[in-house]
């Protein structure tokens, strides 16, 4: 058996780091955790949960949350072998309804591939994307969650995925200083704790 003796004790289990020496599928965890949390937005039983939920999809969309009602989110795991993709739809007074399309690659530890053609992997996802949208009215939103700090050299490899449209996040661009816990032990665990 490997075990990491580099993490040390918690006060807490965590949900996304153990002994092991690698990742494991943690960018499948990432896919059902983001899922979870895009489609959570509405949830009238935890309400602080459900506001943390919105503040995430209107980041993902670069978008100021002006009271805009969500009709709809509709997300998918690994469509045409993308992390996630998502349409949001949403309504407001002036503007009426707008919808988007949301591409989600995540990256847990490792970097942007490219294919025997030399493409990258994010440019590859983006052209699936947008073929399938194509005049059906969408906005397109490309973006690359990492669970690495800015300052770490992993997080600047992500810079190549910019020049596509993509916005790159770190997992602790979700956590604002001083932020409660919610109701959701997933979500407290997923975005509120350190990886590392």
């Amino acid at each position: 058996m490997n075990e990491n003796p580099n993490i040390p004790e918690a006060e807490e289990e965590l949900l996304m780091v153990d002994s092991s020496l690698g990742n494991g599928p943690a960018e499948h965890m990432m896919d059902y955790v983001i899922s979870y949390t895009l489609r959570s937005f509405d949830n009238k039983n935890k309400p602080i949960f459900a506001s943390y939920c919105r503040k995430i999809l209107f980041k993902l969309l670069d978008l100021e949350d002006n009271g805009e009602e969500i009709l709809s989110v509709k997300v998918w795991k690994q469509w045409k072998f993308t992390d996630l993709t998502a349409e949001i739809i949403l309504k407001d007074a002036s503007s009426g309804e707008r919808k988007f399309a949301l591409l989600v690659e995540n990256k847990y530890y490792s970097t942007v591939r490219r294919n025997a053609r030399g493409e990258l992997q994010t440019d590859v996802y983006k052209e699936i994307m947008e073929e399938h949208y194509r005049n059906k009215g969408f906005e397109m939103h490309y973006v690359l969650i990492c669970c690495v700090t800015h300052s770490q050299e992993l997080f600047k490899t992500y810079d190549c995925v910019k020049s596509s449209g993509y916005k790159v996040f770190s997992i602790y661009d979700f956590h604002e200083d001083g932020q409660q816990d919610c109701e959701s032990d997933i979500f407290n665990q997923f975005w509120l704790r350190s990886w590392s």
